[in-house]
């Protein structure tokens, strides 16, 4: 074999060719070289080189075989196992094993072709390079190269086998431009493939001026995939527990899809604290997080040391939409004083109310219905009075619209075909450490009642656990909607409907009245017990049609063609009967205390409180509801006589609605409201509501010459003022002027983004935040934004005097520059003379950093603070800024 080697080498040099050396080639004598015109070539060679050397020029292929020397010129390659090199001049010396690697400059004395080496997934770039094949080493000048967001620039450097890079005067940067915006400077530079950048001393260099920042060492870590590592932690002091040290710890990177942190904070006064939080993402699945917190602080000296303990626990789960099953989840409880005493975010300090939620839902098919089914957990606290309530579980099943006298794949053409019905449950099982005697309206005597303490703070959940249980409430609720349709006189539709709503419960509730105690003391009776309702309703509706004609015989081109108008009217009809009649036995009549002395009876149901409610209401209701719409078109006609008759709305609804209850001993109607809505010049929404008091007020003057009044059973037509009393309007005028354009313009933008296949995860990730996040974001592709409301409102009640409210508001921003945009944010408000909450923006993009300048001039949030950081790689792509607070920072 290695004989067969050797004579397929000696024939590839005998090869007689034509060369086609350009003239800037290297000459040499014909007795000493070949010059072929074969472009593509390889050669084997025993020895240390073990493997196939393929070779490839544009230009031409000259061969010295007296000195073993293959000279490539023209975008010439040599392709050795893994290896790959490319350059416009390459010269390949069998004797040494060595390949030289160099650009050739252009008119301007700029490099042209430069040599670029590839060897799995390390990619460089530099003005010249020499490499052995037999030792893997290599002299680079001029080298720049890539690690993971990071870019290395040196003057020359040398590279050892393992791909470990020594360099002198480098700079180290994430900006990916030639002449960065900023870069680490060190005259000493070492590089670990996919691992870290280790440097001697260096400092800072910001636009081309260094800067004073820097340290004597400096280890800077990068890759591809995530690796593990420890997490310095930051130091400082706080006025109750001390120096510290917070946020130090662990990194695991689990794998390419999860990771972990360790993190930990301890203080000189004893007070110690842990935190693990987990990442995990699945692209085009599902991603999340989830983080366990522990703090232990002590408070006080000695004697008076007080010690809390305190966890908190945040799970965000976020599935993406795909089959018909979905799971998400976003959990956030823990120790009520938790985010006062341990968290650092202002707005969790704050808050007063926390909830959570899990859920999984999933639909499935029987014959030709489809079943939804949700199965879900909720929780919310209020960290203030201590109140925690959990919902577990909470079970939801629906059944799709069914009709049972219709065929399949047969349309419904008569009433009877169209009866249709659908069925929904939900069932829950509900507990909390609230009071429950607070649901009712009398004083409540029994022995395990456990009230509020003076600091308006309940028992705590899981202190109190057995009685939670105890007082845990339950239920199912089923609800049966029944319909059909049927056409009436040709043109009318008539809509009847029955709805029938059921609940089931483990027991029921009993009172009793005593005396001594002028209270009413609750009996939980453990059974099962059921409460019910069901109403009827039917609707007529139709559609009246007006056109009112402009251009006629006499004018064929007036460009008002005709106006349409459409009316509306829909009149139904509704019963409820009273179900706290006692045939029911829903409700009872409860003799309860009014003062010491004095009693009266009320009607309280037997489910007062209960979770899910009952179903049954008191009171009989027969209800005719009546609604008119209207919506006027116009045709406009165009100039030219090719175009087509030009459809536009005048008026998208002018509404009026209203009711009488029938069963009522007077007050019969209800106010009558309108609301209108349109658009002017197609630019400006408009808005209207209000409504119309159809009765008079009658008032009484007392001596200091105030007034009491009240509303009377008497219309004001009868009393000869109108129709009414105009009792309260809302006239709002809004306008977006952002052209359409750039809004398209961003989002296409975006989405051609997450069509790259070569995102990591973390920017998958990333993007995805962005898409639901665009408020957060500033795009310098979009010049400018405006949006600008109106907004006045109206009040007046019988004979009080009208309270009028006015505002305006603005928000928006403008690009200066393609990298400066300033953003603003402010009103006035008419009726108080003052100005609102103004905030403004100063937005610098600086390609591989961004910086805001956030001020508010007026008000108790006075400040104003400025954030300059490192964008990520992705941002840089999208020309967008992320949009932070000073006190926007992730607190685990």
């Amino acid at each position: 074999m290695g004989k067969l080697r050797f004579l397929i080498w000696i024939f590839a040099l005998l090869i007689p060719v034509w060369s086609q050396a350009q003239s800037d080639s290297l000459q040499i004598q014909p007795s000493d070289s070949l010059k072929t015109t074969i472009r593509k070539d390889s050669v084997v060679i025993e020895g240390d080189i073990e493997t196939t050397i393929n070779y490839y020029a544009e230009d031409s292929i000259v061969t010295i075989v007296s000195e073993s020397k293959i000279y490539l010129y023209g975008n010439a390659k040599v392709d050795y196992g893994d290896i790959s090199l490319t350059a416009t001049q390459i010269e390949l010396n069998q004797a040494t094993n060595e390949v030289i690697a160099r650009g050739v400059p252009d008119s301007t004395g700029r490099l042209r072709g430069t040599p670029v080496f590839k060897q799995g997934g390390q990619n460089y770039e530099a003005d010249s390079m020499r490499y052995n094949f037999k030792s893997q080493r290599g002299v680079i000048s001029g080298i720049v190269t890539q690690q993971g967001e990071g870019y290395m620039q040196s003057q020359k450097g040398k590279r050892l086998a393992d791909g470990t890079i020594y360099a002198r005067n480098s700079q180290y940067t994430t900006c990916n431009l030639k002449h960065p915006h900023w870069y680490i400077n060190s005259s000493k530079i070492k590089m670990v493939p996919d691992k870290q950048v280790i440097t001697g001393p260096f400092n800072m260099v910001i636009a081309d001026i260094p800067t004073p920042l820097g340290f004597a060492f400096g280890i800077f870590p990068f890759t591809e995939t995530r690796r593990s590592g420890i997490i310095v932690p930051v130091y400082g002091e706080s006025a109750d527990r001390g120096f510290f040290l917070r946020q130090g710890g662990y990194y695991w990177a689990v794998s390419e899809y999860m990771s972990a942190e360790f993190l930990g904070e301890i203080y000189t006064n004893g007070s110690w604290g842990l935190n693990t939080r987990l990442n995990y993402i699945k692209r085009y699945r599902f991603n999340g997080n989830a983080s366990i917190r522990f703090n232990r602080r002590f408070q006080g000296e000695d004697e008076d040391r007080n010690t809390f303990d305190d966890f908190w626990i945040n799970w965000a789960h976020s599935p993406t939409p795909r089959g018909k099953s979905s799971f998400s989840a976003s959990v956030n409880f823990g120790s009520s004083k938790f985010n006062v005493r341990n968290d650092f975010n202002p707005n969790n300090q704050l808050a007063n109310n926390f909830s959570s939620s899990i859920s999984f839902r999933t639909s499935f098919d029987i014959k030709t219905t489809t079943v939804s089914l949700g199965l879900s957990a909720r929780q919310d606290q209020n960290s203030r009075s201590g109140v925690m309530n959990v919902t577990l579980p909470d079970l939801n099943l629906a059944v799709n619209r069914i009709y049972p006298f219709k065929r399949p794949g047969v349309t419904a053409k008569n009433f009877i075909q169209k009866i249709n019905m659908s069925y929904s449950a939900s069932g829950t099982a509900r507990f909390t450490n609230a009071n429950p005697s607070g649901s009712f309206p009398f004083k409540v005597f029994n022995p395990d009642t456990v009230n509020i303490d003076q600091n308006n703070e309940a028992p705590g959940f899981f202190e109190d656990f057995d009685r939670v249980l105890r007082q845990g409430q339950y239920g199912i609720i089923h609800r049966i909607p029944i319909s059909t349709s049927m056409k009436f006189l040709k043109y009318f539709s008539l809509n009847p409907s029955l709805n029938y709503t059921e609940a089931w419960y483990p027991y029921k509730l009993d009172y009793t009245f005593i005396e001594e105690e002028q209270a009413v003391r609750i009996d939980t009776n453990y059974e099962f017990a059921r409460a019910y309702s069901y109403s009827v309703a039917a609707g007529l509706t139709t559609r009246i049609y007006g056109t009112f004609q402009f251009a006629g015989k006499k004018n064929p081109n007036r460009k008002l063609q005709s106006i349409r108008h459409t009316m509306i009217p829909t009149v139904s009809f509704g019963f409820k009967p009273d179900f706290s009649d006692e045939k029911f036995g829903f409700f009872k009549n409860v003799t309860v205390a009014t003062t010491d002395t004095t009693t009266t009876t009320r009607l309280v149901s037997r489910f007062q409180g209960f979770n899910p409610g009952s179903p049954a209401s008191t009171g009989e209701s027969g209800i005719i509801s009546f609604s008119l719409q209207n919506v006027f078109e116009a045709k406009i006609k165009p100039r030219t006589d090719t175009a087509q008759v030009k459809k536009i709305k005048l008026l998208d609804n002018l509404s009026f609605n209203g009711s009488y209850n029938l069963v009522a001993d007077s007050l019969n109607l209800s106010n009558i409201s309108i609301g209108a809505r349109t658009k002017l010049f197609n630019i400006i929404d408009f808005n209207f509501t209000g409504s119309l008091d159809p009765y008079i007020y009658l008032r009484t003057f007392r001596d200091d010459g105030t007034f009491i009044q009240r509303r009377v059973n008497t219309y004001a037509w009868n009393a000869g003022r109108g129709i009414g009393q105009l009792r309260n309007f809302n006239i709002s005028l809004s306008a977006n002027f952002t052209p359409e354009s750039f809004k398209s313009k961003s989002k296409q933008k975006i989405n051609q983004a997450q069509d790259k296949e070569n995102l990591s995860p973390d920017e998958a990730q990333e993007l995805e935040y962005i898409q639901a996040n665009p408020e957060l974001y500033v795009d310098f592709d979009i010049p400018w934004t405006l949006q600008a409301s109106y907004n006045i409102s109206y009040n007046k009640t019988g004979f009080l005097d009208a309270r009028i409210e006015q505002q305006i508001n603005f928000s928006g921003d403008l690009s200066l520059t393609k990298t400066w945009k300033i953003g603003f944010r402010s009103g006035y408000d008419i009726t108080r003379k003052a100005v609102s909450f103004t905030n403004i923006d100063i937005f610098k993009d600086l390609h591989c950093w961004e910086m805001r300048f956030n001020w508010n001039p007026f008000g108790n949030f006075q400040s104003y603070n400025f954030t300059i950081s490192v964008k990520s790689a992705l941002l840089q792509d999208l020309k967008i800024n992320r949009q932070r607070s000073f006190y926007d920072r992730d607190f685990f």
